[in-house]
């Protein structure tokens, strides 16, 4: 699969596998490691430096780490939380008791035999086997730690943020995805692994595998959020029922899909009708709707995630090849200008408050981050500065987002691009269309069509159950009786509910300024209270993010620039980006993150 082009979903489970045997010890073990280790013998530690540590590195890390990316049987050795969790034949140690721990049992080659070059000597089986006899179990090591912190640990947070907001050792997450080997015949097998691992861990038992038909009403309330129809029911369990790779193949397939997970991003990326602040200002967010169906259409279409998020940012900088794809890009945009406003304020607080809520919009949905906290102060954890949160507000305030204009207050405040025009035969024909659809569904006669269709695939259901057709054609005409009944549907809303073609359409989205500049500080975020200025730049969350790709240059809002950097995977935040992705559309499929 190409890694660069993803399907919005998929991805939760093909990259889900890279992360998981590095997160897994971060999201289990991190809960004890603070206090267990500030309580460790001195002693225990530095035995474990001198004397186990290199036995394992020398031994055992080739084939089972993190950082070599390989766990043979689905057992790590270079954190003591994965030791503990162990592979696929269970726990490697049972702290205090190393006659009944696998990883003795394996240097003695008594059954499995590790190293496979070799037996270990009985010096290094005895060192092995003290230090579990000290119950070191309790010392929530990791060989990153042990190192003297040459590589912090998944749970511990760097945040040596400097003055000029670079870090000089990023935090786990900042750094480029490792390679992870699960031995699995699929992947589907490898998650099975890992719940497995999760599941001994936490000392519970297995139940067995549910039935084909539960899984089918899982899937469609997943993907879809909608209950199969009988018919439907019975022809992805019945006899000669396809695979469940068909059956997810054909809910993705349907219109429904994209409704149930684009309206999931719709939330994160805050979208409503209206303004939604108080009543002086909750004023309609008209063509907002432009935005909604971008977003369910990029879902159906299995938009690439890279390209889905570089367009929000900077559709209107791109190029295009034509109209549709240059008004489909405009209308991305409308994610910086969704969101509630306050308009009651003056100008100058308002360009400020909606920057911050653009920024604080943007580290949630693509980088995980709370950002909006540093238009205020630095971070307390999070690599995050002010300087570096007013390099951003450079960029969006180079960015016209929203207006001070005549009839603010009937809500023509938010900016407004013209889509391009169709050719004068196109809208000429367009029209024509429109209004023989509006003259049909004012006379009724679009619903007396809708209401034929129906009957006549009712009549055709019942000449095929005559006939003793197979059931699988009857399920497929009723699947079409359900087309027609929700299309009869929309011709009875159509007599009171009718598209308005504008000559010259509109979208809420954004442009550069004619002018960009750089944003001055805001000491303690005041927005009056002006501090230096801090030139545009994206974040120095990774290294090497100061490559010239993502130089703002003096003319440019530096949005495009910016958008580049989310997305890149060496350079920018591309591994972030993706794995908080995968994090949502897992959380939304499990239940949790």
């Amino acid at each position: 699969m190409n890694e660069r082009r993803f399907d919005l979903l998929r991805v939760a489970f093909f990259c889900f596998i890279t992360l998981c045997s590095q997160t897994y010890c971060c999201s289990t073990a991190h809960a004890q490691q603070d206090d267990s280790r500030a309580d460790a013998p001195d002693g225990d530690l530095q035995f474990v430096q001198e004397k186990v540590l290199p036995l394992l590195r020398e031994h055992c890390y080739e084939c089972h780490s993190h950082r070599v990316g390989k766990a043979r049987g689905g057992l790590v050795l270079d954190s003591l939380s994965s030791i503990l969790v162990g592979g696929d034949s269970g726990p490697a140690v049972e702290p205090g008791n190393p006659d009944s721990s696998l990883l003795i049992e394996a240097i003695r080659f008594e059954g499995l035999e590790m190293p496979p070059e070799g037996q270990l000597d009985e010096e290094s089986i005895q060192i092995l086997i003290e230090w579990i006899q000290r119950q070191t179990a309790d010392l929530t090591w990791s060989d990153s730690q042990a190192d003297g912190g040459a590589n912090a640990s998944p749970g511990s947070m760097h945040s040596s943020a400097s003055a000029q907001g670079s870090i000089s050792e990023p935090h786990w997450a900042f750094r480029p995805l490792p390679s992870a080997t699960i031995e699995a015949s699929s992947p589907s097998d490898a998650i099975d692994v890992l719940v497995q691992r999760a599941r001994r861990s936490a000392g519970v038992e297995a139940v067995s595998p549910a039935d084909k038909r539960t899984v089918v009403l899982r899937l469609f309330s997943d993907l879809i959020g909608l209950p199969p129809t009988p018919e439907q029911l019975e022809r992805m369990t019945g006899e000669d029922s396809p695979s469940l790779d068909v059956i997810v193949d054909e809910l993705l397939a349907m219109p429904e899909f994209g409704e149930r997970w684009g309206r999931h991003w719709l939330d994160v990326a805050r979208y409503s009708d209206s303004n939604g602040c108080s009543i002086e200002s909750n004023n309609t967010h008209d063509n907002a709707w432009r935005y909604r169906d971008y977003v369910i259409a990029a879902f159906n279409e299995d938009k690439p995630y890279d390209e889905f998020i570089v367009q929000q940012l900077a559709g209107d900088l791109l190029d295009s090849v034509s109209d549709m794809q240059r008004s489909e890009n405009l209308i991305a945009t409308g994610f910086l200008v969704m969101g509630p406003k306050a308009f009651g304020s003056g100008f100058d607080e308002l360009e400020m408050d909606v920057i911050d809520e653009q920024i604080d919009t943007l580290g949630k949905a693509a980088l995980g981050l709370s950002l909006g906290c540093a238009r205020c102060h630095d971070h307390k954890f999070d690599p995050v500065t002010t300087k570096d949160y007013y390099a951003l507000a450079g960029i969006f305030s180079s960015t016209q987002s929203v207006l001070r204009a005549k009839g603010w207050r009937q809500g023509k405040s938010w900016n407004r691009v013209e889509l391009p025009v169709l050719s004068k035969e196109a809208s000429q024909a367009l029209r024509a269309a429109y209004e023989q659809t509006q003259k049909q569904a004012e006379s009724g006669e679009l619903v007396k069509q809708a209401e034929e269709k129906v009957e006549q695939t009712r009549q055709a259901i019942e000449k095929l159950r005559n006939e003793g057709a197979e059931p699988s054609a009857i399920a497929h005409a009723e699947e079409e009786l359900n087309l027609a009944k929700r299309q009869l549907a929309n011709a009875k809303n159509m007599k009171t509910v009718l598209p308005v073609i504008s000559p010259v359409p509109v979208a809420m989205g954004v442009v550069d300024k004619s002018k960009p500049q750089d944003e001055a500080l805001r000491i303690r975020g005041e927005f009056d209270n002006r501090g230096e200025v801090v030139p545009r730049r994206v974040l120095p969350l990774v290294q090497d993010s100061s490559s010239t790709d993502f130089e703002v240059p003096e003319e440019e809002s530096g949005r495009m620039q910016l958008a580049n950097w989310l997305v890149d995977e060496k350079q920018g935040a591309g591994s972030l980006v993706a794995r908080v992705a995968v994090n949502r559309i897992w959380g939304r499929l499990l239940g949790r993150p």
